[in-house]
């Protein structure tokens, strides 16, 4: 029964009684482990009614708009459907109806409040006659809602009520008296009460910012970040960490030769039952120097390889570098006539095997060849001096990995002998790593992760085991190799190690050595690691680096655990290098908050120099760092990701259609390779990327002829992904192996890109080891 008797004497007693009780206002007890209400007040009417009068609406019109763009902005969607109940006159409104905006960063405050008003004039029509034309169930098309309720200028008293459950986001908003009245309420399936408070705060410190700020300002350029959370995100998380180990000056090759002088007679190289120690090694690699600097190789030039990986490949590679030159790997993935023809390398290193696929008009040196053998061993084995192939300093270019890049097509990273020297000086302080550590070279040279693998070995006096190209496409044989050469630093692509880890359960009885399994090249699903958590609790350490080609191998760290992966917290790919600044930028290279996807940037020691030959391209991805010391860069990856709470960065994937994986690459670049000379599709078809539908299709191929007994000596059809991914330069893989109809053209386009698939065909017989 209720009811209030103000004039009686029980009133007045209750009335002090319950004042008393609560004069301190204590905290309320709640089963959400919270005390805060919902509710908050927003004073600046008067700025929301100015920004209306300047678009010829009402101040409900600029609410609508604000919340808009701040979906805008939390979301990246351009398309922002949201539920809007809005009444044109005071009273209250049951009907919410999806409310479609057009927002980009680029858009004004007041065209998009002009979007709002002129969509608002249609809302007599309701959202259930809206779901039954559309045939959309009780679905109403939008997530985010929020309501509206005036009064006008007569006089109220606001009660919040329950409307019933909430699917996603709604916002109630009670105008009265001057003042707005916000109360925040969300899908607990969704929202978190944390995140939901979050979102209460910064959207009422937006919408402040978008009533003040001038009609043509662009939604993206209002500020969403607090003056706190920008210090956070731009440097504390990404603050210099103490007692970083300061890098060399020396070259690659200066440092090489004064690990030689520490241990001579230690083994460095391992290929099957060969080794060579640090001396030997080094006598092998100067005697080819020479050689190559009688050919006029020095600084700045370019020496393209096109070796199997074996001990010459290494004695090959430490000789370019030693001559002064860059070592520019081929691989038969990234269209090697296009390559030597945009790097113009002044000699080509190869065996007579190899050398026959390769086209003419370059100067080679065939180390099977008798002559060339004659020749090299006639050279001195000590190590060149400045004058003779000119000076060598640590800015000069190491190498040049081609990489399909932000466009497809393939582009020339150069990156110095300083980036390579860096990048173990900033992670020395997680793994330490020193002569007694065994790694193995398991990937081509033309993915970087060989650089990884390479020089962790060769610049702390550890051993390297080149893993040839039987074993490196068997599992089974890959894991007893570990064991038996008791590797201890292995670094793996999440799709290798998955199969290594299914290896590993049926034969857990070896014992491996392993101290570091080091995961790189693709998106890490964390969920599959806790069979291999289940079976090696202590060691080895498990660590995620996120890396790119432009960047120098890798940019972030984080050492994985079991309760990490048992939270499933996506792909957690930790925080930047020491020497790196990591940004999470939206499209007008603002700042995102924790959260909200944002465009990896990364700026600092590990930058490469350039696209080779290409300063167009160059400038447009490697661009000034708007939050860093004047004249400084940062690359923009086209990778999407987003900060969590503690500072990490979460890998979501690609921004464009880019091709994903070493697969797909692969299977994308051969079918170039036979489409363009064929006429059926002209190259700009591929400048801006292959999408993953294209490569799927083509997968899907692959199993076909495999089921059909086309693709002979593979086990399986993962058995030539292994391959594929693993030892591409090792395998027959030429134009013969996909067939275009003659006369069959396709146009531009997405559509046209999977469609085209539907009409070629593949035949793997021509699929078969090279040796």
């Amino acid at each position: 029964m209720l009811g209030r008797a103000d004039g009686s004497p029980k009133f007045g007693q209750d009335a002090q009684f319950w004042r008393e009780r609560f004069a301190d206002q204590p905290d309320v007890v709640s089963l959400t482990g919270s005390s805060r209400g919902t509710a908050h007040t927003f004073r600046a009417v008067d700025a929301l009614a100015a920004a209306a009068q300047q678009s010829r609406t009402i101040w409900p019109d600029t609410l609508i708009a604000a919340f808009g763009a701040y979906l805008h902005r939390m979301t990246r969607a351009t398309e922002v459907v949201l539920g809007s109940a809005s009444p044109r006159v005071p009273g209250m409104v049951a009907d919410v109806l999806p409310l479609r905006l057009t927002v980009t960063a680029a858009t004004t405050r007041a065209e998009l409040i002009s979007q709002v008003a002129k969509a608002v004039r249609h809302q007599r029509y309701r959202s259930e006659d809206l779901c039954r034309e559309l045939k959309l169930g009780s679905d109403p098309r939008f997530g985010s809602v929020i309501n509206i309720t005036s009064f006008g200028e007569a006089p109220a008293s606001v009660h919040s009520l329950a409307a019933g459950p909430v699917a996603d986001l709604a916002i109630a908003v009670y105008a009265s008296g001057g003042e707005l009245r916000f109360e925040f309420d969300a899908n607990p399936e969704r929202y978190g009460e944390s995140e939901l408070a979050g979102h209460r705060e910064r959207f009422l410190r937006f919408l402040a910012a978008f009533a003040n700020c001038s009609g043509d300002t662009p939604v993206g350029r209002i500020e969403l970040l607090s003056p706190e959370e920008r210090d956070r995100i731009l440097h504390e998380w990404n603050a210099p960490i103490d007692d970083v180990q300061e890098p060399s000056a020396a070259t690659l090759p200066q440092l090489f030769e004064e690990q030689v002088a520490r241990t001579p007679d230690a083994v460095a190289v391992t290929f099957g039952t060969r080794n060579l120690t640090y001396g030997e090694l080094n006598a092998r690699a100067n005697q080819l120097a020479h050689e190559l600097i009688d050919y006029g190789v020095g600084p700045e030039q370019l020496v393209a390889l096109a070796l199997p990986r074996s001990l010459e490949l290494v004695v090959a590679l430490l000789a370019v570098l030693k001559a002064g030159a860059a070592y520019l790997p081929l691989d038969p993935a990234r269209r090697i006539d296009y390559v030597l023809g945009d790097a113009q390398p002044t000699v080509l290193i190869s065996d007579s095997q190899h050398a026959a696929r390769l086209p003419d008009g370059i100067i080679r040196i065939l180390l099977d060849d008798p002559t060339a053998i004659g020749e090299i061993s006639r050279h001195s084995q000590q190590d060149p001096k400045p004058g003779e192939r000119g000076p060598l300093n640590p800015e000069h270019t190491a190498y040049v990995i081609y990489t399909s890049g932000p466009t497809g097509r393939p582009r020339g990273v150069s990156i110095p002998h300083h980036n390579v020297v860096r990048l173990f000086s900033a992670t020395d302080q997680w793994f330490g790593f020193d002569g007694d550590d065994v790694w193995t070279l398991f990937h081509s040279c033309a993915f970087d992760f060989s650089v990884w693998e390479l020089w962790g070995a060769l610049l702390h006096g550890g051993r390297l085991v080149v893993v040839s190209h039987e074993i490196s496409r068997s599992p089974k044989r890959f894991r007893r190799l570990l064991a038996s050469e008791r590797v201890t630093v292995l670094n793996q692509t999440p799709s290798a190690f998955y199969e290594l880890s299914q290896v590993d359960r049926e034969e857990s009885g070896t014992e491996l050595a392993l101290r570091y399994v080091i995961f790189g090249g693709a998106a890490l699903e964390l969920s599959r690691l806790a069979d291999w958590y289940a079976r090696h609790p202590q060691a080895p350490k498990l660590i995620n680096m996120y890396g790119i080609t432009e960047t120098t191998v890798h940019v972030s760290y984080v050492e994985l655990d079991r309760e990490m992966v048992a939270r499933r917290d996506g792909s957690v790919i930790g925080r930047g290098l020491p020497d790196l600044r990591v940004y999470l930028l939206d499209e007008l290279l603002q700042p995102v908050p924790p959260g909200v996807l944002g465009e990896l940037y990364v700026a600092g020691e590990g930058l490469a120099r350039g696209y080779l030959g290409q300063r167009g391209l160059t400038a447009q991805w490697f661009v000034a760092d708007p939050h860093g010391v004047p004249g400084t860069r940062m690359y923009r990856s086209g990778d999407l990701g987003r900060w969590q709470a503690d500072g990490t960065i979460e890998f979501i994937g690609r921004a464009d259609q880019q091709v994903g994986n070493p697969t797909e690459e692969i299977l994308c670049g051969l079918f170039a390779d036979v489409a363009l000379p064929r006429g059926g599709v002209d190259d700009g078809f591929f400048d801006r990327g292959v999408n993953s539908p294209l490569a799927a299709k083509l997968i899907g191929r692959v199993r076909d002829a495999w089921s059909r007994g086309m693709m002979n000596p593979f086990e399986d059809p993962d058995a030539a992904y292994y391959a594929l991914i693993n030892e591409q330069d090792q395998y027959s893989l030429w134009p013969a192996a996909i067939d275009v109809p003659a006369g069959w053209t396709i146009a531009h386009g997405p559509a046209d890109r999977e469609s085209c698939v539907d009409h070629i065909e593949v035949n793997w017989t021509d699929m078969r080891p090279a040796r």
